[in-house]
């Protein structure tokens, strides 16, 4: 199910460039480790004396390996043409999966008796003596190169089997399933998860013995399975420089919940905790928390298998190794500045991403058949409602403390502006999967009905009390409301207002678009897109002038304004180098050349799937779609914490 099928529906009265014509080719997804062995391969491709290798490693498949984290050991050519009569040695597709080891190991990191693991499940024991470093008897000839997420050493001839070690077992009666989560710092009672998946995170894993078993990268869920034979097995799990299990030499455990959880575990010495605070390991067993449940270092975690049982399941919470003191209010403050930044980054990540999967950009196999949409609405209600109520939280602790001191309080004064049309911001991209919203004004938890006029009037609040580099911003997201809600002329009229500003334009090189972090084609944006793999450029910008210039037009057009259309459609064209459109279509061609172009110039920016069920062609669009689909589900919890709000039909 691509994205050009959406376009066949279009293209029948306008010819436009939607979507090249390639991506109808595109192949299937490949795995996180297929895409990092394409990336090494380029920089392979510059190396001539290992060419014989590059070729062979093209031809690799590994779709079943979902670190992209590797270690690549490529094999000299005149050693392949001198070994090449004894067919053992020579290079295959069998063996040169030896050659690649799971996770990224630099020089300094193959320490001595460090057992790899390949992605064929092979052994790979490392040797480091007198400052020789072997793979199963084989010398590296390099230091090693940093490609991508990986390393790639020379070797002179192909890496043997090690007969010394058993070979990994390809079939095994034992799984554990580890997940890596990071401590929810934003914990409410709306947002009551302890905590969030951590895709990437390494998870280092023992034998009973102390021998490494393997070393594991978390997938998109926070996720590695680990497959074995032993009766026991221990790990650890880090993340990179800062997150670990440990917060001030304490083992953390997860986040207290609720005050039940307080009042069963062992009682705390060192503090008193609240629900959504850490919750420490008593490593003594004594039934207190007290400093001598310190520890020294990352503890290994055991699983222990009883007889018969085949399948654990583990979860770690890791958290900031930093300590922030209570008082530090200038330093909380920054704090709290990095992980709104970090988090609304992640948000607007997130929405990108489903919205180019409910479209089909991103193919997702059998995705109206099966809990996407479940696990989509969740992901993106829960990111975007904890968002708010992180902001909520840290505007009653710094604005209304009586501690906190006055210079830091007019710091975030100033901070808040722009969170606040942030704010707005989150709750449009919310409107655009569930319609209408809540809107929340305190800090107890409890959401109101969902009602875009209350939104509107917030919106509106917002407009009068920000200042205008911020408060447009919102009155672009208004617009969207009242286009959402077919309230034309307001919606004209909002985007007239900003047009009249003289402040935004759209550019003269539409290359600058995402280049540029500010312009005057941005009315709210120049978020780094540097960690977003969809990503159009170096800068995001959510609320950008040209949709004012499509807003625009589609009010005029459903308001019979044809020759105002017509001017704010071919504005938007004439940008991007297409040529005008002439007069004479009817009001449906028009409006069809109208959807080509937005979707066009704002695909992957969040736009589309709230486009098309807008027009009332999503399900026409999109095989196997049924009305429900053209709205995700509220989450189950959220509707049982807050019994005013209703599900969306279908659900």
């Amino acid at each position: 199910m691509k994205f050009l099928r959406l376009s066949a529906f279009f293209l029948s009265l306008v010819s436009l460039c939607l979507i090249s014509c390639e991506e109808n080719d595109d192949p299937a997804e490949l795995s996180p480790a297929d895409k990092e062995v394409q990336e090494v391969i380029e920089e392979l491709e510059k190396i001539p004396e290992i060419s014989d290798f590059t070729e062979e490693l093209k031809k690799v498949s590994i779709p079943d390996v979902e670190t992209n984290q590797l270690t690549v050991f490529a094999v000299k050519n005149q050693e392949l043409k001198v070994r090449s009569e004894v067919s053992e040695n020579q290079l295959n597709q069998e063996n040169i999966k030896r050659h690649i080891a799971r996770g990224a190991y630099s020089i300094d990191e193959l320490k001595d008796s460090l057992l790899l693991t390949s992605v064929s499940n092979e052994p790979l024991l490392v040797t480091n003596q007198n400052s020789i470093v072997a793979i199963n008897g084989i010398p590296i000839e390099t230091t090693g190169m940093k490609i991508g997420n990986s390393y790639m050493y020379i070797v002179p001839e192909v890496i043997p089997v090690n007969e010394s070690i058993d070979s990994i077992p390809s079939t095994t009666d034992k799984e554990a399933i580890i997940s890596v989560k990071r401590c929810n710092t934003n914990w409410s009672v709306m947002d009551s998860v302890q905590g969030r998946p951590i895709e990437g995170a390494e998870v280092t894993v023992y034998t009973a013995d102390g021998k490494t078993l393997g070393v594991y990268y978390t997938d998109a869920n926070g996720e590695v399975s680990v497959k074995h034979n032993e009766p026991e097995i221990s790990y650890t799990a880090i993340s990179g420089d800062s997150l670990s299990n440990i917060y001030d030499g304490f083992m953390v455990e997860g986040l207290f919940t609720s005050q039940v959880e307080i009042d069963s575990w062992p009682s705390y010495i060192i503090s008193t905790p609240k629900p959504g605070d850490l919750k420490f390991a008593d490593i003594n067993g004594d039934g207190v928390i007290d400093n001598n449940d310190k520890v020294n270092g990352i503890p290994q975690r055991y699983i222990r298998y009883a007889d018969g049982e085949t399948l654990k399941n583990s979860v770690v919470y890791l958290t900031s190794n930093s300590v922030v003191p209570s008082n530090d209010w200038a330093q909380m403050l920054q704090s709290q500045k990095d992980e709104w930044n970090k988090q609304l980054k992640s948000f607007l990540n997130l929405t990108r991403e489903i919205d180019a999967k409910l479209i089909g950009y991103i193919e997702v196999p059998n995705m109206f058949n099966s809990n996407y949409f479940n696990q989509w609405g969740e992901n993106i209600w829960n990111s975007g409602y904890g968002l708010i109520n992180s902001y909520l939280q840290a505007n009653d602790k710094f604005a209304n403390s009586d501690d906190c001191p006055e210079n830091v309080k007019s710091e975030w004064a100033t901070a808040s502006l722009r969170m606040q049309a942030e704010c707005a911001l989150i709750y449009s991209e919310l409107s655009k999967f569930f319609g209408e919203v809540s809107v929340i004004n305190d800090i107890t938890g409890q959401m109101p009905s969902r009602n875009n006029d209350a939104l509107v009037d917030y919106m509106n609040y917002l407009i009068n009390m920000l200042p205008s580099e911020y408060s447009t911003a919102v009155s672009a997201l208004v617009s969207r409301i009242y286009l959402s809600d077919r309230e034309y002329d307001r919606a004209l009229d909002q985007c007239k207002k900003i047009m009249s500003t003289g402040n935004y334009s759209l550019p003269a090189d539409s290359s600058l678009v995402f280049s540029q972090k500010n312009g005057n084609n941005v009315i709210l944006g120049g978020y780094d897109d540097s960690d977003f793999k969809y990503a159009k450029g170096l800068y995001y910008h959510p609320v950008r002038y040209c949709e004012i210039m499509f807003t625009a037009a589609e009010a005029a057009l459903e308001t019979g304004r044809t020759m105002e259309a017509y001017e704010y459609i071919n504005q938007t064209r004439l940008f991007r180098g297409y040529p005008p459109i002439e007069n004479g279509l009817t009001q449906d061609e028009l409006r069809r050349v109208l959807w080509n172009t937005w979707n066009n110039e704002m695909l992957l920016e969040s736009a589309t799937y709230f486009n098309l069920r807008r027009w009332g062609i999503y399900v026409a669009s999109m095989p196997d779609a049924q009305n429900k689909h053209q709205l995700l589900p509220i989450p189950t919890d959220a509707m049982k914490e807050n019994p005013n709000l209703t599900q969306n039909p279908g659900y």
